[in-house]
This record gives structure tokens, C-alpha cells and sequence, in this order.
């Protein structure tokens, strides 16, 4: 997923299944199933897949999402 942000919405993600990186504050950390990663309302984040299988993964969002706010940035 290229780099975005959400101006409205707070996000979890855990992941369930594959390996991929994650930008965390300007940084790229490495996750795997069992890790949980939360992006802040306003913080640009990226995810790329570095695994050989599909990235499987719950995203939740506070508040729960009602319209879209995914924002991309260059």
C-alpha cells in the first residue's frame, strides 16, 4: 500500500499471515503474524509485502469507518 494517512481515523493493524514491512515514523520495521501495529490519525504509513505468500491482516479503525479516509501522499 503506498504511502497515505488518515485524517479521521485512528488504525490497528495485526497481522494474521505473511511477512512485509511496515513505515513506522519515518522508518521501515519488519512484521510478522502475531504483530500488531498502530498508526495514529494524521501519521503518514506504507506497508510492502516481503514475503513469498499473500499478506493476510485485520485492520481496525477508531472510529469505526462510515466513508473513506485513505489519503495518499507523495
Amino acid at each position: 500500500i503506498k504511502s497515505h494517512l488518515h485524517k479521521t481515523h485512528d488504525e490497528t493493524v495485526y497481522i494474521i499471515k505473511g511477512t512485509a514491512q511496515m513505515l513506522v515514523n519515518d522508518k521501515w520495521v519488519d512484521v510478522k503474524p502475531g504483530s500488531l501495529h498502530f498508526n495514529p490519525m494524521g501519521k503518514v504509513h506504507s506497508t510492502k509485502v516481503t514475503g513469498n505468500e499473500p499478506l493476510v491482516v485485520i485492520s481496525i479503525f477508531t472510529p469505526a469507518m462510515k466513508e473513506p479516509d485513505r489519503h495518499f501522499v507523495e
